[in-house]
């Protein structure tokens, strides 16, 4: 379990605060093989066809590909992959017939950092059929702020510790922002800061936080299993109902048999 940490500037003036530092790649088409081009259209005829791509060298960033509205016309799920002969990664596309099918449409195929990314890539289409698009994109993240962020949220002091179905922590922090704990978001956490219950956030779709102000504070998380409570009364409501029927049952036998 990662220790608890306080992001900051998430409570107010959230839109201000956000700072996006990646930029856009241009590229062209430099070739096909087993693909036919139109606009916002590849039209594949034979597995693992590909295009060719040339864009611009760059170094000290994380590359990724961005697909945004991005179909398959086929009978089963494909993969699309890019590679630039040394790193290759690749997404699946669910095709609409599949049992699975989401409907999602927009995808981020992720090669990583590297001190030097190359301007040459292919993108390679596993299976034949028609895919369509809306954009296909190039972003480069540098990543020199990101240490200069961590330190930004670690000017909060907090201590923690566990107990049974519960965690404790103290902090103390001098700007209003968001206690974030990466344990998964659940419906049988309760919150409590400084003894008064406060509504719990799930944050980055998987953990929990809380809004909390400036100042020290002691927060405490307690864990009920949902729904044990309201399954303990149904049970003894169960027990009470079929006591009092055999009661009465017993007793309309015994009224029979004196009868």
């Amino acid at each position: 379990m990662l220790a608890p940490g306080l992001l900051i500037g998430l409570v107010e003036n959230v839109v201000e605060d956000l700072r996006f530092e990646d930029t856009v790649s241009d590229y062209i088409i430099t070739g096909a093989d087993g693909v036919e081009l139109s606009e916002n259209k590849f039209m594949v005829t034979k597995e693992n066809a590909f295009i060719s791509l040339k864009t611009d060298c760059i170094g000290r960033v994380e590359r990724s590909f961005g697909f945004e509205n991005l179909w398959y016309e086929g009978e089963k799920n494909t993969f699309v992959k890019i590679t630039d002969g040394i790193i290759s990664k690749k997404i699946e596309i669910k095709s609409d017939k599949d049992p699975q099918y989401v409907n999602i449409h927009k995808f981020l195929c992720n090669l990583g950092y590297s001190e030097s990314h190359g301007n040459s890539y292919k993108i390679i289409f596993s299976s034949p059929g028609v895919y369509t698009f809306d954009s296909i994109k190039i972003y480069n993240q540098p990543l020199e702020g990101i240490k200069g962020w961590v330190e930004e949220r670690k000017n909060a002091k907090i201590e923690y510790s566990f107990g049974e179905d519960s965690i404790h922590i103290q902090a103390d922090t001098d700007k209003n922002g968001i206690l974030y704990i990466s344990v998964p978001y659940s419906i049988g956490w309760e919150a409590y800061i400084n003894g008064e219950k406060i509504e719990i956030l799930k944050v980055n779709g998987f953990g929990m936080g809380i809004c909390m102000g400036e100042g020290k504070h002691v927060v405490e998380f307690q864990y009920h299993t949902p729904y044990m409570r309201l399954g303990m009364m149904l049970m003894f409501t169960g027990i009470i109902a079929c006591s009092v029927i055999l009661v009465y049952d017993i007793k309309e036998k015994r009224a029979a048999s004196i009868g």
